[in-house]
C-alpha cells in the first residue's frame, strides 16, 4: 500500500512548522518589547531569546500531534491491608449468595484466615459494647435457616431485596430485617442478643 497521502500531510505540517518558526522569529525581532533583550547579543543568540516558547509549543503540537504532549502519570491508589481483607471477605460472601451456596473448602479456610487476621490486627476491645457496633448493618452472609429460607423463596411471590441487622446498644437488642419488593418487611427481634 502507498503511504504518499500520509507523507504529503506530514510534509505540509513540517513546512507549516518551519514557516511558523520563521514568522515568530521575525515578529519577535520587530517587536520593541524585545529591544533590550537583543541589545549587546549576536543575532543568532538573540533569535533564541526572542521566539515565544508558547508559539513553538503550538507548532510542535501541530507537527507531531499527540506525540508532542506527555500524558500525566497517574499515581496508583493505595489500599490499606484492612480494606484489602474486607474486600476479599465480601467477595467470598458474594460467591456464597448470603449463605445459600455452601462455601468451598478453600473459601471456608480463607474466610477463617481473614477473620483471624482482622481480629488480631484491627480488633476493638469489648466489641459488643463498642459504639462502632451501633446502627444498621447489611447482612452479607449468615447461617440462620429462617433468613436463608426467605432470601431464597421470597414471600408470596415477592423477591427478597435485602437483609439487614439493626444493633441497639442501649436496648441491648439485635433485630434482623428482611426487605421484599413493594416495601414489605419482616422483622425478627432478639432482645437478649447481648446477654
Amino acid at each position: 500500500e502507498s503511504n504518499l497521502p500520509e507523507s504529503s500531510a506530514m510534509a505540509k505540517k513540517y513546512v507549516f512548522f518551519l514557516l511558523h518558526l520563521y514568522v515568530a522569529t521575525v515578529e519577535s525581532f520587530a517587536s520593541s518589547s524585545y529591544s533590550n533583550v537583543l541589545k549587546g547579543r549576536s543575532s543568532r543568540k538573540a533569535a533564541c531569546y526572542a521566539v515565544n516558547p508558547f508559539d513553538l509549543q503550538k507548532s510542535f503540537s501541530a507537527l507531531l500531534g499527540n506525540f508532542a504532549s506527555v500524558p500525566e502519570k497517574q499515581l496508583p491508589v493505595k489500599v490499606s491491608r484492612k480494606e484489602e481483607l474486607k474486600a476479599e471477605l465480601r467477595a467470598i460472601c458474594q460467591r456464597a449468595r448470603k449463605g445459600l451456596s455452601e462455601l468451598t473448602t478453600e473459601d471456608s479456610q480463607r474466610m477463617q484466615e481473614i477473620m483471624e487476621e482482622l481480629e488480631s490486627k484491627f480488633s476493638i476491645e469489648k466489641p459488643a459494647e463498642s459504639l462502632f457496633m451501633q446502627g444498621r448493618w447489611n447482612m452479607l452472609w449468615t447461617t440462620e435457616k429462617e433468613i436463608l429460607f426467605l432470601v431464597e423463596k421470597g414471600l408470596f411471590g415477592l423477591q427478597c431485596t435485602g437483609v439487614w441487622q439493626d444493633i441497639n446498644l442501649q436496648e441491648a437488642s439485635l433485630t434482623n430485617i428482611i426487605d421484599f419488593e413493594v416495601q414489605i418487611k419482616i422483622v425478627f427481634e432478639k432482645s437478649d442478643a447481648f446477654h
